[in-house]
C-alpha cells in the first residue's frame, strides 16, 4: 500500500506543484501517492475546508507545500511580498501534526516568511534552482521510505500489545531456530473468516498447546494474523464521526493508513528485539 502525500500551493503556485507531483512520481511513484489540494476528493464536498484539513493532516503522511510571492504585506511601514494566508496555515497545520522529517515548505526566493519560521530548514527556489530544491525535498522523503511516525495513535497502540502480549511472548517460548510469518490483512471487516479461508487453502492446524496460539501449515509454515486490528472499525468510527451507511471513502483511507503503521510499527518493535529479528517477518495477506 502506498503511503499519501499531500501538496498545498495558490492557484499562482499550481504550475510548480504539478511539477512536484510529477517528479515525485517518477522518483518515489513505486511508493508514494502525491495528491494535489486541488484534486478531487482531497476536500470533502460539503465539509468544511478546516475540517478537511485537520482529517487531512491525519491521513497524508507527507505534506509538501509550495509558497509563491503571490500577495504583498505592509509591516511596519515596510511591503514586501508574501505567499497566501490559507497556504501558510496549511503549512502550519501539517507541520505541527508531522513534524520537520515529513513536512517540507517550497519557498519563492522573493517571498518573506513570518519570524516563526526563523531557525526551520526551508527550501528556498528561483527560476535556475526550482528543479534542484525539488529534487532535495524527495532525497529528504526517501530516507524515511523505511520508517514510520511513532505517534500515539490507535495502530500505534495495537501493534505495542500485539507485539509485547503475542510476538515476544511466543519467541521467548522457542527452544530451537523458528520462523514466523505475521500476516498483515488488507480488510479488517472480517479478519476472523479471513483466518479460516487462509487455514483451509494452507491446510494449517493449530500450532503446540500453549497460549500464544498459532497456526502451522501442511508445508511447516508457522504464521498469524492479528486479530486486535478488528478493533480499528469502532475506533475510527469515533475518530471520523460519519453517519453514512454503507462504503465511506475517507474511512476506508484511514483504515489503509492505520493498518500501514500497525505494520511498519510492528517491523520496528521486531527489529528491536534480538529474539525476533530475523525470525518474525510481517507480510500482507494475499488472498
Amino acid at each position: 500500500m502506498k503511503r499519501k502525500l499531500f501538496i498545498g500551493s495558490s492557484l499562482e503556485g499550481g504550475s510548480i506543484a504539478e511539477e512536484l507531483k510529477t517528479k515525485i512520481l517518477e522518483e518515489c511513484g513505486d511508493w508514494i501517492e502525491p495528491k494535489l489540494w486541488s484534486e478531487d476528493k482531497v476536500f470533502t464536498l460539503n465539509e468544511s475546508t478546516f475540517h478537511s484539513l485537520i482529517q487531512s493532516s491525519r491521513e497524508y503522511e507527507y505534506g509538501i507545500f509550495v509558497a509563491t510571492a503571490d500577495d504583498l504585506r505592509k509591516k511596519r511601514w515596510h511591503i514586501t511580498k508574501t505567499m497566501r494566508d490559507n497556504v501558510l496555515f496549511e503549512a502550519g497545520m501539517f507541520l505541527g501534526s508531522l513534524g520537520l522529517t515529513r513536512a517540507f515548505l517550497l519557498v519563492d526566493k522573493k517571498c518573506a516568511l513570518p519570524s516563526d519560521y526563523a531557525g526551520i530548514t526551508l527550501s528556498i527556489y528561483n527560476k535556475t534552482n526550482l528543479e534542484n530544491k525539488i529534487l532535495e525535498i524527495i532525497d529528504s522523503i526517501k530516507e524515511t521510505q523505511n520508517s514510520y511516525k511513532f505517534s500515539i495513535i490507535p495502530s500505534v497502540a495495537l501493534a505495542v500489545g500485539y507485539f509485547e502480549n503475542f510476538i515476544k511472548l511466543f519467541a521467548e517460548q522457542q527452544k530451537s531456530e523458528f520462523v514466523l510469518n505475521v500476516l498483515i490483512p488488507n480488510s479488517i471487516s472480517d479478519i476472523k473468516n479471513q483466518i479460516d479461508i487462509h487455514k483451509s487453502k494452507t491446510k494449517s492446524d493449530n500450532y503446540g498447546s500453549a497460549r500464544p496460539i498459532i497456526y502451522k501449515s501442511y508445508t511447516g509454515e508457522l504464521w498469524d494474523i492479528p486479530t486486535n486490528l478488528s478493533t480499528l472499525n469502532s475506533v475510527i468510527d469515533i475518530v471520523t464521526n460519519t453517519v453514512e451507511i454503507g462504503y465511506n471513502s475517507k474511512k476506508e483511507e484511514r483504515i489503509q493508513y492505520e493498518i500501514r503503521n500497525f505494520a511498519g510499527t510492528l517491523e520496528f518493535l521486531i527489529f528491536k528485539n534480538r529474539k525476533c529479528k530475523n525470525n518474525v517477518i510481517v507480510k500482507y495477506l494475499d488472498i
